[in-house]
């Protein structure tokens, strides 16, 4: 319930707010299923193969610890993954309009142009991985794309994003140390809210105020929280 999921947020040493173990988290099932239902629509996620390859990842769930789920992948993970991402191109490429949903209705456009895949590439890159790429990341994907180019190539980079480890584990690298502990950045801070609360990645508030972020307080990014959690509890 969003109100006893609040709780993990109030901190009573403002020192301590967005600071984290030095290990990575596994998206459990159920919330990389609301994630995929946000990325690319209920219908996609609900396909009945791409439900059937989600049921094959482990559920994930954790009671006390986040200790609870090894760090090591099983073997299912990548293969499920792989599975989701060749099944989702399909669909995609079944369908204009399910293509316009998720690449953007600039693909529809023939050919299909560098702006268009870039566009891509930074728009569905941060909601699929919850930050914004790294410059390397993103000129990787777009020479992916030219490599082919039109439908085929974004087809691939779309493959690629939904293959990343960050789809189903929290990448935690952060920045400062701090008494031995990794000091979360903006993005990972902005993450955990949203996952704690809504189970799924930051909207365009949360993303906003990490955009914003001013390297000290995270003043506006519990802010945004608040406002999420109160959209929950009393919805208009």
């Amino acid at each position: 319930a969003p109100k006893s999921n609040l709780a993990r947020f109030q901190c009573i040493d403002p020192a301590a707010r967005g600071l984290g173990e030095a290990r990575f988290r596994r998206v459990t099932r159920p919330a990389l299923t609301r994630t995929l239902v946000d990325l690319l629509g209920a219908d996609i996620a609900g396909d009945p193969d791409v439900q059937t390859f989600l049921g094959t990842l482990p559920e994930g769930s954790i009671s006390a610890a986040v200790t609870e789920i090894g760090e090591e992948p099983p073997v299912s993970v990548p293969m499920a993954l792989l599975n989701v991402s060749a099944r989702v191109a399909a669909m995609a490429d079944s369908s204009s309009t399910l293509r316009g949903r998720i690449f953007g209705s600039c693909v529809n456009v023939t050919p299909v142009t560098d702006a268009c895949a870039s566009a891509f590439i930074s728009a569905f890159g941060k909601k699929a991985l919850r930050r914004r790429l790294l410059a390397g990341e993103s000129t990787a994907m777009l020479t992916q794309f030219k490599s082919v180019g039109g439908s085929e190539g974004l087809n691939l980079v779309l493959m690629r994003l939904l293959m990343n480890p960050g789809m189903v584990y929290h990448v935690e690298l952060g920045g400062t140390i701090q008494n031995n502990r990794i000091r979360l950045t903006d993005y990972e801070v902005a993450s955990r809210i949203s996952y704690g609360i809504t189970g799924t990645f930051p909207d365009d508030q949360l993303f906003a105020a990490a955009a914003d972020f001013d390297g000290d307080s995270f003043d506006d990014l519990i802010a945004a929280g608040a406002k999420i959690r109160a959209s929950l509890l009393c919805p208009a």
